[in-house]
């Protein structure tokens, strides 16, 4: 598979595009663990920084559940992630969040694990939801994740690394050396992206 085609990486992935402006072209092969992270640094990080930067400079915690909970992006559109649920279902998870005492936390698993139990089980609710969202008010609350929550693609991309599919999270240190650059949530964003380019490096090695 060509570095350059559009099917090696996923921009629908949380660091993708939030404010709909297409990332800086792909430089090189992404034949390395090494080079995906460079790539993710110079093509996505800032981005998926903004993204938190936007819940954390809402002006209330109460509005970044609403902003969270909704999926919103910083230009106002619903995050891909979230596009195909249906907004009856992200309203129900607002409403449901917003009872909560989603402050008294003092770690990002507390809060992920709060989010989990009230929203779990909403139609067209799932794992990844779960996590953008409680990622989202983390930003607001500076709790960040201290480990790499699996899900989605970014268990996929995982999996290409020897780590288990089932494994609902994993450690940092769990992941190749080139990978301890970027922060959990992150490498979490990284496997997502990349996963099908992780495929092709796995591949390769056989």
């Amino acid at each position: 598979m060509s570095s350059h085609s559009p099917k090696s990486i996923s921009p629908g992935c949380y660091g993708g595009k939030p404010t709909g402006d297409c990332p800086p072209k792909v430089e090189g092969a992404l034949d390395s663990y090494g080079a995906i992270v460079r790539d993710y640094v110079k093509r996505y990080r800032d981005r998926f920084e903004a993204n938190l930067r936007f819940y954390a400079e809402l002006p209330s915690l109460e509005e970044a559940v609403k902003q969270a909970a909704l999926g919103k992006r910083p230009d106002g559109k619903r995050n891909s992630h979230q596009r195909r649920i249906p907004q009856e279902s992200l309203q129900a998870s607002a409403r449901r969040l917003r009872r909560c005492n989603l402050a008294a936390g003092e770690s990002f698993h507390q809060l992920w694990e709060q989010v989990n139990d009230k929203i779990r089980g909403i139609d067209r609710i799932g794992e990844l939801t779960i996590y953008d969202t409680a990622h989202r008010i983390g930003a607001f609350l500076k709790l960040h994740p201290e480990l790499v929550y699996l899900h989605a693609g970014a268990r996929i991309g995982a999996a290409t690394l020897g780590i288990p599919k089932p494994t609902a999270w994993a450690a940092p240190t769990d992941l190749p050396k080139p990978f301890h650059k970027l922060t959990p949530a992150q490498m979490e964003d990284c496997l997502c992206i990349y996963k099908e380019r992780l495929k092709a490096i796995q591949a390769a090695k056989r």
